[in-house]
């Protein structure tokens, strides 16, 4: 059974996963967010403010432009209203339009972690991350800042040693962009 939730009922879960990204399109926040899986768990109290919700088979999490899909997710709220949550899958897909209007934003990884008090971001485990731009990321771990709308990349967690099977962390860089000039002008030869 694939039941759907509104987020004005269940206090806006997937935007856990979106407002993190370089570009975004920054009206995703302002749109309502749709939560769907096979199995949605009620939202329970677990001590200290924070509410819990589990939802496992073929999670949706949809805010405006912003897509997660996952096998399941976990999506808390803390004392405050700040949101946290966890998507696990094979793999995790993430999606979100661009505010620039050069494309998506496109990663998929084992796990995707967001911590919206630290505007944080976190793929984790088989990271591939594509930017709208050209940029493409390979590793076992990328964050996102939405603050400064920096990220990094790394083949190990932070603080976890060395890198996964010594790989290295790949990034391919599209070309500088050639500012468009006329060229000057052929000079006639007067003799």
């Amino acid at each position: 059974m694939n039941r759907t939730i509104s987020a004005a009922a269940l206090f806006a879960g997937a935007v856990v996963f979106g407002s993190a990204h370089v570009h975004a399109e920054k009206a995703d926040k302002t749109q309502m967010v749709e939560l769907a899986a096979d199995v949605f768990g009620e939202f329970e109290d677990k001590g200290g403010g924070r509410r819990t919700a589990t939802l496992e088979g073929n999670v949706v999490i949809t805010q405006g432009t912003i897509r997660v899909g996952a096998d399941q997710a976990v999506i808390s709220q803390e004392n405050g209203g700040y949101r946290l949550g966890e998507a696990t899958g094979k793999p995790v897909t993430f999606r979100q339009k661009r505010d620039d209007g050069k494309g998506y934003n496109e990663g998929v990884a084992d796990r995707v972690e967001f911590d919206e008090k630290k505007n944080e971001i976190h793929f984790i485990s088989n990271v591939r991350f594509k930017l709208g731009d050209g940029v493409e990321l390979a590793g076992e771990y990328i964050t996102y800042n939405s603050e400064t709308e920096a990220y990094s990349a790394a083949n190990a967690l932070p603080g976890k040693g060395k890198a996964k099977n010594g790989q290295q962390v790949v990034a391919k860089l599209p070309p500088p962009r050639q500012a468009e000039s006329t060229p000057p002008a052929a000079k006639k030869n007067d003799k």
